[in-house]
């Protein structure tokens, strides 16, 4: 029966394909710091405490009415996992000084091993802009604009990708555009795709195990 379970939860996990959870200001990082375990800080403008490359920096993930913290909204595609993430802890209350303004660049890498089945989806906000960008573009969405507060009231409705893919590494990026004071961007996303045909041939192979090891019984 062992044997048995242990076949069937193998073939459960090859069938399924490869799913990645691409979510900004995930565990295991540590909120309040440079730990971001998936988006890495490409570029940005310098300033205090602000960093230009390494981990993205995780921020408090509530926004009280007029506190002036960034926020997580509920309801996450496909999780709730996701926080903000800028590159400096300047987005967040007690800030030691205020975001510069500019354009700051997120990124995070996936590999992609069959483009016919390869999809992308997300959901993404961001202060004051946010703009989500596949092997340095073209744009797949933009939302927000640089003044009020239209770039970061709501997550975007769920974009889904199916092209735009390379074999092997792609690059997704995260751009947040900011006047000043606050910033950060929060991305909650999933890349999937169907297992490859030699991991269907395992599949096979192990469902001819598990017919064989019935009949012994």
């Amino acid at each position: 029966m062992r044997i048995l379970a242990c076949v069937a939860v193998a073939l459960s996990l090859t069938a399924a394909g490869a799913t990645i959870n691409l979510n900004t200001g995930q565990a295991p990082g540590t909120m309040g710091s440079f730990s971001d375990p998936v988006w890495n800080i490409a570029s940005g403008p310098t300033g205090t405490g602000m960093n230009t490359s390494g981990a993205a920096y995780i921020l408090e993930n509530t926004y009280p009415s007029g506190s002036g913290k960034l926020w997580n909204p509920t309801g996450l595609p496909p999780t709730s996992l996701a926080n903000f993430i800028s590159s400096g802890d300047c987005g967040r209350d007690s800030y030691t000084a205020a975001c510069p303004g500019g354009t700051y660049s997120f990124t995070t890498s996936f590999n992609v091993t069959d483009l016919a089945t390869a999809r992308l989806e997300f959901s993404v906000a961001g202060d004051n802009r946010v703009e989500v960008y596949l092997n340095g573009g073209p744009l797949l969405y933009g939302q927000g604009a640089m003044s009020g507060s239209s770039g970061w009231a709501a997550m975007s409705p769920l974009q889904v990708v199916t092209s735009g893919f390379n074999i092997g590494p792609n690059t997704l990026e995260l751009r947040v555009i900011n006047n000043s004071i606050y910033t950060g961007g929060i991305l909650a996303g999933t890349f999937t795709e169907a297992p490859e045909p030699a991991t269907m041939a395992v599949t096979g192979a192990g469902l001819a195990l598990l017919a064989l090891l019935r009949r012994k019984r």
